[in-house]
This record gives C-alpha cells, structure tokens and sequence, in this order.
C-alpha cells in the first residue's frame, strides 16, 4: 500500500511540475498577434499579405516556402535595403524577422496556423 501511494505521490508532483512549467513558458512568452488598422502597409499594392523579412533569416525563407507551396499571393519588404522600408517596418513597433501582416492581424514570427487563420478571416 505504501509503495502504491508513494507511486501515486510522485505522479502528482511530476504533474505539478509539468504544469507549472508549462505555465510559466504560456504566461510570460510575448504575444505573437497584433490586431490593429496596418492600412498604411498596404498603400501601393493590391496584394492581401505583406511580409517584411530579410535574406538571412531562416524563418524568413521558410515563410516564403510556405507562401510558394500554399500559392499565397504576398508583397514582401525588406527593411534591410530600403530606408522607407525601415521606417515602416518601424513604426510597427516590433523587433525581428518575420513579421507578416493579413488584413487587421500582425504575426509576429513564422506561425503557419496563424497565417491560415488570419488568411480564412479576409
């Protein structure tokens, strides 16, 4: 009986630990969904994606496959080689690559289910 609760006891406590940890990473990662009028973004495309990305990020190219494979229509910017561009890029105020506007949704990162869902809502 002993060993039957000491078993049952350090499931628990790994259970409690699992959660607790899993707490911590969920509350304390920053957002990665913006919702707010990027309009502007838009100005001098048709096109209903955006994506600012630069030539040496990975997840910048693995936001392209993705694209390419789903034949998602985009307009990319590169802050990188275009001061305007930067500027942009800025006055999103978020830090790092890639950042991808649909519609009145900012993704921050390469988050393909957020992409298809921001897609499904346009």
């Amino acid at each position: 009986m002993k060993i039957i609760k000491n078993t049952i006891l350090i499931a628990l406590l790994g259970l409690l630990g699992f959660f607790s940890t899993w707490s911590i990473n969920y509350f304390n990662s920053p957002e990665s969904v913006f919702i707010g009028d990027y309009s502007n973004h838009f100005e001098g495309t048709e096109k209903k994606v955006l994506f600012y990305g630069t030539n040496w990020c990975k997840y910048c190219q693995n936001a392209r496959e993705f694209f390419k494979r789903n034949k998602i229509d985009y307009y990319e910017y590169n802050p990188e080689v275009d001061d305007v561009v930067m500027e942009k890029y800025k006055s999103l105020g978020v830090k790092g690559y890639p950042a991808v506007i649909i519609g009145n949704k900012l993704i921050l990162g390469f988050n393909e289910d957020e992409i298809r869902r921001a897609l499904s809502e346009i």
